[in-house]
């Protein structure tokens, strides 16, 4: 019977590089071409376009756990793949 056992050195807490590599850091650029791959996209969906969609909204929001008082519906937070078909036509992504 063997064992292997597999080292990563940068899960160590004593490694170098670990400070460096959970240090995330943000910069808002005012030109952001060229830079679109590494852009953070909220998807999602004005309140009242979403309200005329779904029909019955309060249904909506406890099958879908989403907060009353959201300023608008995010996809990422829609769980129901019904709701999501419904949606995803009218979402509009937008840059953080």
């Amino acid at each position: 019977m063997g064992i292997n056992i597999g080292l990563d050195e940068s899960g160590s807490a004593i490694a170098p590089c670990r400070d460096l590599r959970r240090d995330v850091r943000k910069v808002h650029l005012d030109d952001p071409s060229g830079f679109e791959e590494y852009l953070e996209y909220d998807i999602k969906v004005d309140l009242e376009t979403a309200k005329g969609a779904v029909g019955d909204w309060d249904a909506f929001l406890k099958r879908n756990r989403i907060n009353a008082e959201t300023d608008a519906v995010y996809m990422d937070k829609v769980k129901k793949d019904e709701d999501r078909k419904i949606l995803e036509p009218l979402a509009v992504r937008e840059t953080t």
